[in-house]
């Protein structure tokens, strides 16, 4: 029997049922209470150092080049030599933008999904503040009192692209075979620009899983963590609708709890079961939709639209890995994400392609060698059935250590990239380094960035990309060791019980 409660929501789902049928999701186009708009148009370039202080608000750009993000500082001839002459140095970019109107007066951020790599932004001539994490993380800045509501507003970003050893990958000239890591350049990922109410869901703030403890094939729950702030005291109630992949909601809940002014909550609910769900995997790629309101006094302030997929892994030396119990043997490649002339700089659209190109090789997994992804990719992993591996920007080189600032940025990687990809059901696991140097013997360093993974992700394990496989230290650091140019028809068990062949030129990725 229906819920008599789907009638009242009928209008909020079929309004989003045409746009969430297309090919790619755009979620921006779904928001009603609050604004999501793209900034991508009308950026004005300039390669190198210019004179004056191009921060100012009333600096000219006489002179500079007209370009649309996402954008490279060089276009170069897709070959080797191409890519290894690509740019490095200062560039700058800026931008004029408006407000739009919003019955709101709450808000305002700007978010950045990726930007080549060390990064200084002004708003009107004052400095919004830094990030200096990695090029392949994204950033963002509350603009609430420092926008403009009533005229245009002049957005003024340096990026330094230069390799240092205290920014992952921690690369820097000389470093033997660096063509992992052409580092690239330029604002190469979407800008947003994005307006709530007062109170409202920051960015990021929702994480949804399915509990692989009551999941099954005939029936499984949703675990739905929901961060709400809140400049004024008053009752919040946050509103669930889940819609199956035909678009039909077929369950409503609800949370309620008072918040003083200024406070953050975090909603923690666990619906009741879906029953006989619609399982993700890479031959059934079934996706849910969230549509999460958030009513204030009983005001409804703002929404958040997301998709998941039911699905839950195991993996034990018994029955090795399955996918939502059924065992599964994984076939895959690393890939980068740079193509050719138009190096990092890829369109939306494009990542589609991409994935589309490596399911028809015949895989089922793809390692993101070797750094986070934009998430249109991932939303391409989850629309065509692709798992993914993921991991933190870095590539040891032999003994080499890295400063203590490195591994502090590297830390926050980690925080970014599951910060963007936790709700993603096609990424499988978080990697953690890629090919740590010969005579590794930290036994701290990479057990931290797994704990700071299990911390904010208890539902996914983590791997280490080894090409060394007999260091304690390395060995013990992951839930996975992967094995760079090992034989996995080798003994397998003379290394750990959850082993993966991570980069091999023969075969495919096979789990033991």
């Amino acid at each position: 029997m229906v819920n008599k409660n789907v009638s009242l929501i009928a209008g909020f789902i079929l309004c989003a049922c045409f746009i969430t049928a297309q090919a790619e999701f755009y979620p921006e186009r779904i928001y009603r209470e609050r604004a999501k708009t793209s900034l991508n148009a009308e950026w004005k370039f300039f390669r190198g150092t210019p004179t004056g202080t191009p921060s100012d608000s009333a600096y000219s750009t006489s002179g500079w080049e007209s370009v649309a993000i996402p954008h490279s500082a060089s276009y170069d001839a897709p070959t080797p030599n191409g890519e290894g002459a690509a740019y490095i140095g200062m560039c700058w970019y800026r931008k004029v933008f408006s407000v739009p109107p919003s019955k709101h007066k709450g808000k305002i951020f700007i978010e950045f999904e990726g930007a080549m790599q060390s990064a200084n932004v002004w708003l009107n001539g004052k400095q919004l503040g830094a990030h200096s994490t990695s090029g392949y993380t994204w950033f963002g800045f509350d603009i609430t009192g420092k926008a403009s509501l009533a005229g245009p507003n002049v957005l003024a970003v340096q990026l330094d692209n230069t390799p240092s050893k205290e920014i992952p990958p921690g690369r820097v000239a000389g470093d033997p075979t660096p063509a992992d890591y052409y580092l690239y350049s330029g604002v190469y990922r979407d800008v947003w620009l994005v307006t709530t109410d007062q109170c409202y869901i920051p960015p990021y703030g929702q994480q949804i899983s399915v509990p692989a403890a009551t999941a099954s094939a005939a029936s499984a729950q949703v675990r739905i963590k929901t961060t709400v702030t809140s400049a004024t005291a008053g009752s919040v109630t946050v509103r669930y609708v889940i819609a199956n992949p035909s678009n039909k909601g077929i369950l409503i809940d609800s949370m309620t709890n008072d918040l003083a002014a200024g406070q953050t909550y975090l909603f923690d609910k666990v619906t009741s079961a879906i029953q006989s769900p619609a399982l993700w995997s890479p031959t059934t790629p079934s996706l849910y939709t969230l549509y999460t309101q958030v009513f204030k006094d009983g005001q409804l302030v703002d929404d958040y639209v997301d998709r998941f997929g039911v699905r839950w892994c195991t993996w034990t030396p018994e029955d090795a890995f399955a996918l939502n119990g059924v065992p599964t043997v994984l076939k895959g490649a690393s890939l980068h994400q740079s193509i050719g002339w138009i190096e990092s700089a890829l369109p939306r659209s494009r990542y589609a392609k991409e994935v589309g190109l490596v399911k028809e090789m015949g895989a089922n997994l793809i390692r993101c060698a070797h750094f986070p992804r934009d998430p249109s990719f991932y939303n391409a992993c989850d629309e065509l059935g692709m798992l993914v591996m993921v991991e933190v920007p870095t590539w040891g080189t032999a003994k080499t250590s890295y400063p203590d600032i490195f591994w502090k940025r590297l830390d926050t990687c980690m925080v970014e990239m599951i910060q963007v990809g936790y709700n993603h059901p096609s990424i499988l696991a978080w990697g953690i380094f890629n090919e740590p140097w010969t005579g590794y013997d930290d036994p701290t360093q990479l057990p931290y960035l797994t704990k700071t993974a299990h911390q904010l992700d208890s539902t996914r394990m983590t791997y280490v990309a080894d090409n060394q496989r007999n260091i304690p230290a390395i060995l013990a650091s992951a839930d996975i060791e992967g094995m760079n140019y090992g034989d996995l028809n080798g003994p397998c068990a003379s290394l750990k019980a959850r082993t993966i062949n991570t980069e091999y030129h023969e075969g495919w990725v096979k789990w033991c």
